[in-house]
């Protein structure tokens, strides 16, 4: 219905060649054009407010499950948004936004507090349980630790 008001309002527009009627016609073959190609492509209507409110929050609790899933990996954002299908800077922004912190400081307290447990079960030692947790530098993995909860995790081990 669209595509059909524009044609005819290109019709009506353009009663003669002067370059002020051309300039009109060419802006509504275009807007044609792009109706046409959103109906080829199946383009959704425009997303109302809530509905975007809701993708955005599934988003970043999808990204939260991958996390959670993954946080054993040597992770980079490229990874997280190639599993959920959407651009790394998308992902980066949204859940941010969403929760105040970003992807990778929640990866971080994911890795840190799986760390806890695991040097308090004291079944590893502290290389053991970087590589358990995605780092692959155990000194890296204790800076980390010691930022994160205030002390080195050797203060965690028990013999």
């Amino acid at each position: 219905a669209e595509i059909a008001a524009q044609v005819e309002r290109l019709h009506r527009d353009t009663p003669s060649d002067t370059p002020p009627d051309l300039l009109v016609a060419r802006a509504r073959l275009c807007t044609i054009l792009m109706l046409l190609y959103r109906a080829a492509a199946g383009s959704a209507p425009e997303e109302t407010p809530a509905a975007h409110g809701r993708r955005r929050r599934s988003l970043m609790l999808a990204a939260r499950r991958y996390l959670e899933r993954n946080y054993a990996l040597p992770l980079a954002l490229e990874d997280v948004a190639r599993a959920l299908d959407v651009s790394p800077f998308y992902l980066s922004h949204v859940f941010s936004e969403e929760n105040e912190f970003s992807l990778f400081a929640y990866l971080t307290a994911i890795r840190m507090e799986k760390a806890r447990e695991l040097l308090q079960a004291g079944a590893k030692n502290v290389s053991e349980v970087a590589r358990a947790v995605g780092y692959e530098n155990g000194n890296y993995f204790s800076k980390v630790f010691r930022r994160h909860f205030g002390y080195p995790p050797s203060e965690l081990r028990t013999e």
